[in-house]
């Protein structure tokens, strides 16, 4: 990662992950590892495995994608992490989404704001914000 990209995702100061609700307690324990992440989300489209994250100006579009209310839909919680925990690892544009392709991570973060991270990330830098409801709404707090 370039200076340059390391300064761009310091100013954001925080970045965000959106996770099954589930999976709030190991996160919590261990932290935000890539290595957990399910294969099938990045396979071709990123270097390996990665924890997939936004930035303040995206959340509203990411969190539109799982707000849709089916019931059975798992719900999901809303993780944030400070960028200085991301920015001491390799981190990409997130190419899975297909409105990223082709883009540079810098790219990416201004015109998008999805990026990856391929490192972990200690459970000391996550928050947990926000979490859905059994209706699929977005509530304060874990």
């Amino acid at each position: 990662m370039t200076d340059e990209e390391r300064a761009t995702i310091l100013k954001e100061g925080y970045f965000y992950h959106v996770t099954l609700r589930e999976n709030v307690g190991s996160i919590v324990a261990n932290g935000l590892d890539p290595l957990r992440s399910e294969p099938s989300t990045y396979w071709g489209w990123l270097k390996g495995p990665a924890v997939f994250l936004c930035t303040n100006r995206a959340l509203y579009s990411v969190k539109a994608m799982f707000d849709n209310g089916l019931p059975k839909q798992r719900p999901r919680a809303l993780l944030r992490v400070p960028a200085s925990a991301i920015a001491r690892h390799e981190c990409d544009a997130d190419h899975s989404a297909t409105f990223a392709h082709g883009l540079t991570l810098l790219e990416c973060l201004e015109q998008v704001g999805f990026i990856v991270c391929y490192g972990p990330i200690p459970p000391e830098s996550v928050e947990v914000v926000e979490h859905q409801d059994e209706h699929g709404r977005w509530q304060a707090g874990e």
